[in-house]
């Protein structure tokens, strides 16, 4: 990984001259806006961990036990005495489900996609100011709503955090309220809304339910507002571990050095990954049924968001695979995938209504980190969380650690990356998303550079464009704190 620093002229240059004092927001308890910036609404992410158990009460718990060593060597002792105790491999398949199920099992949803178990999580309603009880950590969305309270002042600033299994729809009253209260507190006619990940969907359900009339700025950072390939998978039972997913994931995460990276090539190139795919192949081929009817349709499928990220192309087909047989029981859930479909089908035509209308968009995107190889789709681009070419609105990505071909490279096209891997000429707003090399999912930690170049596409006065800094192209570098510099 390339790690280069701006010069510190430059640093203190675009800090002094593009970002408000953050101690003018303490000293007089309100901050003056300037140029395009606006009260801030942050949509929130899935959060695993802010789900809990009877929230509210004594009894609150997280909903989620914590996966631990002892837990997993006591599953494996226990799977593989029932393994020797029956002569098959069944019993450790049956004890792994039993264990999955006991770590997720509360988040389990019913045929109408609501919550069978108490599980809920604590929200944050109007201004951050009038919550002292949430502490803000420095990354993802809450360092960006950290950095947003010294930047803004807390009282123009919303995080709207939420149960990310109900539907868009849903939430997007949450968002509402979030956005109607800090336009009737601001005195602004419109605010600016940072979502991030699943916050993406999620924001597309507002716009689709209240429209784009109160918003001034729009930045999707590392979100699902284009789906998930890894979910139209999923859907579809494409479970596999493909040879060069496998390598990849592991090189990319463990291969931090050219002497451990030379180990895992040398893996390759004798076949240990073919291998281990070859292994791994029969034993999916023969429980992927079982994992599915026994744990993952019941848990996962009737969580109602995944279905606005499956693929419009491959809906029917995931409908067939996860309610083959339970059509008829699940029939009103089946309703309300089809209306989250039908709200995805009109995401672009809306987002472009709202830009002709004075709505200014960006998208923030990452690539060059390896997904999880569970899936057929692991295989292409992305930031080891989603997939590159949804992040951004339809680029055309290459596969992860390859180039597109060369007629697209040898283009001269300004659109193409100097790496060979992005063309995002097909992007849906090419000239306000950017993408960042290594950069993590959702990224923007408090105090990084990755953070002020979010807060200066919130600060700049219009529609920030890939053109507007030079510090900022579309094709930026990022290293392992965040420092961002133009791709060579």
């Amino acid at each position: 990984m390339k790690k280069r620093i701006l010069s510190l002229c430059l640093c203190v240059a675009l800090i002094t001259g593009c970002f408000p004092v953050t101690g003018s927001a303490a000293s007089n308890g309100a901050y003056t806006f300037i140029g395009g910036e606006r009260p801030l609404v942050v949509v929130a992410g899935m959060d695993f961990t802010g789900l809990r158990m009877d929230v509210g009460t004594e009894n609150e718990r997280p909903a989620i036990e914590p996966i631990t060593a002892k837990g997993i060597i006591k599953t494996l002792f226990a799977a593989g005495a029932a393994a020797i105790k029956s002569k098959s491999f069944d019993a450790v398949v049956d004890k792994g489900i039993d264990y999955f199920r006991s770590i997720f099992g509360n988040l389990a949803c019913d045929n109408t996609g609501t919550s069978i178990y108490n599980v809920g999580s604590h929200e944050y309603p109007n201004a951050l100011s009038t919550h002292a009880d949430l502490i803000l950590g420095g990354h993802n969305e809450s360092g960006i709503a950290k950095r947003a309270v010294e930047l803004y002042g807390g009282e123009n600033v919303y995080f709207v955090l939420y149960d990310w299994r109900k539907s868009p729809l849903e939430v997007a009253d949450k968002i509402a309220a979030a956005v109607d209260d800090a336009i009737a507190t601001t005195g602004y006619s419109t605010v600016n809304l940072v979502c991030a990940s699943m916050g993406g969907v999620m924001t597309v359900g507002y716009l689709t339910k209240y429209g784009y009339e109160k918003l001034n700025k729009c930045v999707f950072v590392s979100s699902t507002f284009h789906g998930a390939q890894v979910v139209t998978d999923l859907f579809q039972g494409k479970i596999e571990v493909d040879s060069d997913a496998l390598y990849n994931f592991v090189d990319g995460n463990l291969g931090k050095n050219t002497a451990v990276s030379g180990v895992f090539k040398v893996l390759k190139f004798v076949g240990v990954f073919r291998g281990l795919s070859a292994i791994a192949t029969p034993l999916i081929d023969r429980y992927q049924q079982t994992v599915y009817d026994e744990f993952l349709k019941d848990w996962f499928g009737y969580i109602l968001p995944m279905w606005a990220l499956v693929q419009p192309e491959d809906y029917e087909a995931c409908l067939d695979f996860m309610f083959d047989g339970k059509e008829q029981e699940s029939a009103a859930f089946i309703e309300n995938t089809k209306e989250l479909q039908a709200m995805m089908a009109n995401r672009d035509a809306l987002l472009q209504e709202a830009v002709e209308n004075g709505v200014e968009i960006a998208v923030l995107t990452t690539y060059n980190l390896p997904l999880i190889p569970i899936y057929s789709g692991a295989v292409l681009n992305g930031d080891g969380t989603i997939e590159t070419k949804y992040m951004s609105g339809g680029a055309n990505v290459a596969n992860y650690g390859k180039t597109l071909g060369e007629r697209i490279i040898n283009s001269g096209s300004e659109y193409v990356s100097s790496d060979g891997v992005i063309d995002a000429s097909t992007c849906a707003f090419p000239e306000s998303t950017w993408f960042i090399k290594d950069g993590i999912h959702v990224g923007c930690s408090h105090g990084s550079e990755q953070s002020d170049f979010l807060f200066w596409i919130l600060g700049f006065d219009g529609q920030a464009t890939v053109k507007s800094h030079p510090s900022y192209p579309r094709f930026m570098q990022s290293d392992s704190a965040q420092n961002l510099t133009p791709l060579s």
